[in-house]
């Protein structure tokens, strides 16, 4: 669906490279008009960046610039290619594009890797918030308590060896 709402501008874009390719920059430039427009209300931001950099060098290929109006001649722009240099160029464009898109894919994929790194550490430190703080305990506080246990434990085990009766001894009557 996104696909179909898209497909004009590129059109558009596609046609402005084959004017160029064929040598009629002016012609090209009129189609990288229309793809810009169109692409920038349709969102697609990579195929608007490639009409804008087409557009461009449409502009300086015809020797024309929209902005200051001056021209220059135009006689060495008009000359048709050879058919072996379209080919050529194309082959290239296509070459240029497939790159791209690896680079694109390689980027998502980075992308893709890094968010999920990003929601693992965000879970992480959702599990530690939830789970209950541990109360430190100043460390002369801990001495203290340590000996007091220590010296508790020592009468302890005192009064213990006083209440186990004698086996050796005969039970008394009393």
């Amino acid at each position: 669906m996104q696909l179909k709402k898209r497909r004009p501008g590129r059109v558009q874009k596609a046609m402005g490279d084959y004017c160029m390719l064929a040598g009629s920059p002016v012609d090209a430039n009129a189609h990288y008009q229309i793809a810009l427009e169109l692409t920038k209300m349709t969102g697609d931001d990579l195929w608007y960046a490639g009409a804008m950099r087409g557009s461009i060098c449409a502009m300086l290929a015809s020797g024309t610039s929209e902005y200051t109006g001056n021209s220059a001649t135009t006689e060495n722009c008009k000359k048709k290619k050879s058919e072996a240099k379209l080919y050529e160029e194309a082959r290239f464009l296509h070459k240029e594009r497939k790159c791209l898109a690896e680079e694109i894919a390689n980027q998502n994929a980075t992308l893709r890797a890094l968010r999920a790194r990003n929601e693992r550490l965000k879970r992480m430190k959702e599990s530690l918030a939830d789970e209950p703080q541990q109360k430190i305990v100043p460390s002369r506080a801990l001495i203290s308590a340590t000996k007091d246990d220590t010296y508790q434990r020592a009468e302890d085990s005192k009064a213990a060896r006083t209440e186990l009766p004698d086996l050796n001894m005969l039970p008394s009557e009393e």
